[in-house]
């Protein structure tokens, strides 16, 4: 287990998974990751195992009794193929895994995954999701679930603008930290104030103010989704 990368209850509870199981890797991805975490971001853990020797997520659960530590099991032969089992687009999930993680056990994370060729199809797949959660946190706001309205509203906002720059120049940026200083010369002025906005909320300096949740669905459609029916780039 690689030290000084998870705090010591973290990697107890990996521990116990190495202890009962056969990993062929596991890994630290997402914010924690990348260094570009908030008071409030959990870790995530990917765990990858060979198809029969998988366990499975009550299993994982029982044995990982705390809320901010995720854990998700892959499965090694079909992250080969450049495969995935998730509700998430595939393409920038796989290479957000492969590129953006920090390997703790096993085999290292890029050696396994298999990141098949950008596609446009991918960049539709990316928007419809981005929509899909920016609409969420609308339906969220009407059942008053403020936690789900800034989740789908940061992160809908925040990987649109991931979606963007790809459009326009091909280049993959997956931290936070970039993505508004990347993304500044692609928005328009319509839409600075939202994305400025976006940034705050997710530093967890203000709250989500309910008629900029449309304001994110417009830039989604008006900014966002033109450029990727007019961009040429393939990776």
């Amino acid at each position: 287990m690689n030290e000084g990368i998870v705090p010591d209850y973290v990697k107890e509870v990996l521990e116990k998974i190495i202890n009962k199981s056969k990993p062929v890797s596991i890994f630290l991805y997402g914010s924690m990751s990348r260094g570009d975490f908030e008071s409030y971001s959990d870790y995530e853990i990917g765990i990858v195992y060979k198809a029969t020797d998988k366990l499975s997520r009550q299993e994982i659960k029982e044995l990982n009794k705390f809320d901010n530590v995720k854990i998700y099991p892959f499965v090694y032969e079909e992250l080969i193929k450049g495969e995935i089992d998730t509700p998430f687009p595939k393409y920038f999930y796989l290479r957000t895994i492969s590129e953006n993680s920090k390997d703790l056990f096993g085999e290292k994370i890029g050696n396994i995954v298999y990141l098949p060729k950008l596609s446009k199809q991918d960049l539709f797949e990316s928007i419809g999701f981005c929509l899909g959660r920016a609409y969420s946190a609308v339906v969220s706001s009407r059942q008053n679930d403020m936690e789900a309205v800034r989740d789908g509203f940061t992160k809908s906002g925040l990987y649109g603008l991931q979606l963007l720059i790809m459009a326009n120049s091909g280049e993959f940026v997956s931290s936070y930290k970039e993505l508004a200083k990347k993304s500044e010369k692609l928005v328009t002025d319509e839409f600075k104030e939202l994305i400025e906005h976006i940034i705050e909320v997710r530093k967890g300096s203000t709250v989500v103010q309910l008629p900029l949740l449309y304001k994110n669905i417009s830039f989604l459609n008006k900014i966002v989704l033109q450029a990727i029916k007019s961009s040429d780039v393939i990776i």
